[in-house]
């Protein structure tokens, strides 16, 4: 009796450690990105991974199951109106693209996954997941591209002058009950979108440079949060960028502006907005839109930007400013490039960093301030000072022997 007992005792600790625990498909991503917007593939690529309480053995992937559905609904009721992949076996985890029903431009689709193991045991229905659609075709856009309609100037050596980035605004009349809204932008060279006063999204400096008489990169954002009933006011202000730098002469002799695709600074977009009654309403850039020079007098890409508070317009992009000292804009022709969803990671803002680890001054009127290590970033600062009083900043990685600002490592070319 005894030794039964001991042998029982023995054996079944073992027997706990031996068996798996059980499967889940975790981190599901379409095209490398957590529920991305503006997919412009017709065949997205989806991924998962195992969970990381795989342990033991046989615990590996031997087959999995994608559906995808065109409702929240149908995927939890499991009638994957799109595509249902059946039981495909393999290893495969990355890059399952889509083979399913022909996707649909601005459209939300859903989808979940299950797996099997070593053992033939089949894993639980992943969380549901989703993507976005972008815009397919160019004709989706239903839009044009709109600039300043101020003539523009006539000789190169002009924009080293003040060429004030434009202001663009749109007022809006919206509905009631909105169940979605998405906003599908490009501005070039830069551009900085806002709603109602509020900016849109926490990217910087998009869209990302190409070559724009071939591709031009736009960006897709949900903005059901930021709308409300009756009138809103969409803007978006315009920087130089890469799209109209200034002739300057790299390594002495040569101009960015006879290499690169230029003209002035221009922007197209779309506003989707669906309702919960099934009414959509579409707002586009055109003709209709307003346009005026704002505080921002200079900028380029390499000796910086000059901002001048005098000109400054508040409240220019809510809803209720008076715009009638406006200009209309001027529908432009397009760059060239087809419009493509941007799908490398965005510059972000994400918040403060940091305060000066030290401010020394060097001569009346003139300070260093070191922030303690090198990192890429805009200078928040407060100042008061007679009307007329000039604040230059100047930025360097390195200092010179005698303690002074080295500005020459952010010099790139340029004599």
């Amino acid at each position: 009796m005894t030794r039964t007992t001991l042998l029982l005792f023995f054996f079944c600790p073992l027997f706990s450690f031996a068996s798996n625990p059980p499967l889940s498909v975790v981190a599901l991503r379409c095209e490398f990105k957590v529920s991305p917007m503006g997919v412009n593939r017709s065949q997205p690529r989806l991924s998962w991974i195992l969970s990381n309480d795989l342990s033991g053995h046989n615990q590996v992937q031997t087959a999995y199951q994608v559906l995808v559905a065109s409702s929240p609904t149908l995927l939890e009721e499991e009638k994957a109106d799109m595509w249902n992949s059946g039981r495909v076996k393999g290893s495969a985890n990355t890059n399952i693209y889509y083979k399913g029903k022909p996707l649909q431009t601005s459209t939300v689709y859903y989808w979940k996954v299950r797996i099997w193991d070593g053992r033939n045991e089949v894993s639980k229905w992943s969380d549901a997941a989703d993507w976005t659609m972008g815009l397919l075709a160019p004709g989706d856009w239903q839009a044009t591209w709109v600039t300043d309609s101020k003539a523009p100037v006539s000789d190169d050596s002009l924009l080293f002058q003040d060429n004030p980035a434009p202001l663009f605004r749109k007022e809006l009349q919206i509905g009631t009950d909105i169940r979605r809204a998405v906003l599908y932008i490009s501005g070039i060279g830069y551009y900085k979108a806002s709603l109602n006063g509020d900016q849109i999204g926490n990217h910087f400096l998009d869209p990302g440079w190409t070559d724009y008489r071939k591709t031009i990169p736009y960006n897709t954002y949900d903005v059901t949060k930021m709308l409300k009933k009756g009138r809103n006011c969409l803007g978006v202000e315009l920087g130089n960028g890469w799209y109209n730098p200034l002739p300057l002469r790299m390594w002495g002799s040569l101009s960015m502006r006879k290499f690169l695709s230029t003209g002035t600074p221009r922007l197209i977009a779309r506003l989707e907005i669906e309702y919960t009654d099934g009414r959509r309403q579409v707002e586009v850039s055109d003709g209709s839109w307003k346009v005026m020079d704002g505080p921002l007098r200079r900028n380029n890409n390499y000796i910086g930007s000059t901002y001048d508070d005098n000109y400054a317009i508040p409240g220019w992009d809510v809803a209720g400013f008076d715009d009638k000292a406006w200009r209309k804009v001027s529908e432009a022709s397009s760059p060239g490039g087809v419009l493509v969803s941007q799908e490398h990671p965005p510059i972000r803002w994400t918040g403060p960093l940091m305060r000066p680890a030290e401010v020394r001054p060097l001569v009346p009127g003139k300070y260093l301030v070191d922030m303690g290590r090198n990192f890429g970033g805009i200078v928040r600062l407060v100042a008061t000072g007679k009307k007329g009083t000039r604040i230059r900043l100047r930025y360097g990685e390195l200092l010179n022997p005698d303690g002074s600002l080295n500005v020459m490592t952010s010099v790139a070319g340029q004599i």
